[in-house]
């Protein structure tokens, strides 16, 4: 019998001194896929999935996956569960406030199982994230949207393009905006189209929707440089 080499060792030791703990309630995790996913089963098990797409305007679902009010919104909606979700919730908070990049794997699994819900084409799509002002992103050091955009691109077999935009305005973060009216002001001509992406259909990919602000004016950027269709995708949307 061949003897384990020094990596399975080191790993062996590792698991004994610092089992992996689930995210979202600090379970120990017991399974492989439990490990490769950060989350236990029973946490995993509370974050149910929609299976349609959502008018952005009003949060009207769409059972055909296509606007049937608010037919002038920028983008369509694929929010894959409620911000309410207190696991979802977590993992949201700890991927982009505790810069936890593990927290980005049960997240991805979520969008993962609501796009296998919906009934929906995705060829000649590409998969873009909302962006991070060069400044914020120095300072957090990564942009959680591109994360989750570059592991969707792979999910979907689709093109990745994390320079479809860029942000040119360093603006107060949203999360520190109260009203609707100044989040839409502080967005206002934030982005701009930054590759030749007309003609294009775009997935734009971020975190959480709350107002909608952001991904307006992503969308209305996007629109402005000649793309046909864009849908916003997001973990959760927040009402």
């Amino acid at each position: 019998m061949k003897p384990p080499s020094w990596t399975q060792i080191k790993k062996i030791v590792l698991d004994i001194l610092f089992p992996a703990v689930c995210l979202a309630c600090d379970a120990f995790l017991k399974t492989e896929f439990e490990i490769n996913n950060h989350l236990c089963a029973g946490c995993s098990n509370q974050m149910t999935t929609r299976d349609t797409l959502l008018c952005s305007a009003c949060g009207a679902r769409l059972p055909e996956n296509i606007k049937i009010c608010h037919r002038d919104a920028p983008f369509m909606l694929a929010a894959a569960t409620d911000y309410e979700n207190a696991i979802v919730r977590s993992l949201i908070f700890r991927l982009k406030y505790e810069r936890l990049k593990e927290a980005a794997a049960p997240l991805t699994a979520l969008l993962s199982e609501y796009l296998s819900n919906l009934d929906f084409d995705w060829d000649g799509f590409v998969v873009a994230p909302v962006p991070l002002h060069p400044k914020r992103l120095r300072e957090r050091g990564w942009n959680q949207a591109e994360l989750l955009s570059n592991s969707i691109a792979a999910l979907l077999k689709l093109p990745h393009l994390p320079g479809a935009l860029r942000r040119v305005r360093y603006e107060e973060p949203q999360a520190k905006i109260r009203t609707r009216a100044e989040r839409e002001i502080n967005m206002l001509n934030a982005f701009e189209a930054y590759k030749n992406i007309a003609g294009q259909n775009i997935l734009l990919v971020d975190d959480v929707i709350t107002t909608g602000a952001t991904l307006r004016a992503a969308a209305a950027a996007l629109k402005t440089a000649g793309c046909r269709r864009v849908i916003a995708l997001v973990a959760a949307r927040r009402s």
